[in-house]
């Protein structure tokens, strides 16, 4: 019997540092997705989205998605720079 991790379909979740979530905004939040080929040897490729924006892009390599991250983050913090 191989040990796995569970998870469950809903999991309530508490708040209890509020100093974790300053670390961790919301707007620095990406959902990736990959191609079910890809790994072991078939390279990264795959689409990722912004949470807040809803900006998306799909990749064939790791630097691709880190052209697209970097991109959507200078966004980011420009626009927290001019809401100051």
């Amino acid at each position: 019997m191989s040990m796995r991790p569970r998870f469950s379909a809903r999991e309530d979740t508490v708040i209890v540092n509020r100093d974790a979530c300053e670390r961790l905004p919301a707007d620095h939040a990406f959902v990736l997705q990959f191609e079910a080929n890809c790994g072991a040897g078939g390279g990264a490729r795959g689409r990722v989205e912004h949470v807040v924006s809803g900006r998306t892009s799909r990749f064939q390599s790791i630097d691709e998605l880190a052209t697209f991250l970097a991109a959507v983050l200078r966004d980011v913090a420009a626009n927290a720079g001019e809401a100051k």
